[in-house]
């Protein structure tokens, strides 16, 4: 079990709430599977910063790391089949946005969800 460490994580949920965010703006199915690895990176880190790195966080995040792996070998760049790694993420954000909220990871505001494509490319 993780003991508690005095890492402030401010800054860590405002950049969580901004990636998250940015996911209104994705289009590109790589770049989807892109963040999504980034947000499940963030949330483990920050789960164990806050010392709540636990046997039941773990076992949730390797089967996370799991279904994204598979939504990696699901895409398929030459023929543009996307669809099944788009479902597989979108699954894996609405279970990873849970525990965000659920254990205040993230900082979200209005204007996180009013970026210009020019912030997310």
């Amino acid at each position: 079990m993780s003991k508690t460490s005095n890492v402030d994580i401010s800054e860590l949920r405002e950049a969580l709430g901004t990636i998250i965010a940015s996911y209104t703006y994705l289009y590109d199915p790589f770049s989807i599977i892109k963040e999504t690895d980034i947000v499940i990176r963030y949330e483990s880190a920050m789960l164990d910063a806050k010392g709540l790195w636990n046997s039941t966080y773990k076992e949730v995040f390797l089967k996370f790391r799991a279904r994204w792996a598979i939504a990696l070998q699901k895409y398929n760049q030459i023929t543009g089949d996307w669809k099944d790694a788009w479902i597989i993420c979108s699954r894996l954000l609405d279970s990873l946005m849970r525990i965000a909220v659920k254990e205040e990871l993230i900082s979200l505001s209005r204007d996180m969800f009013n970026l210009s494509n020019a912030d997310v490319m």
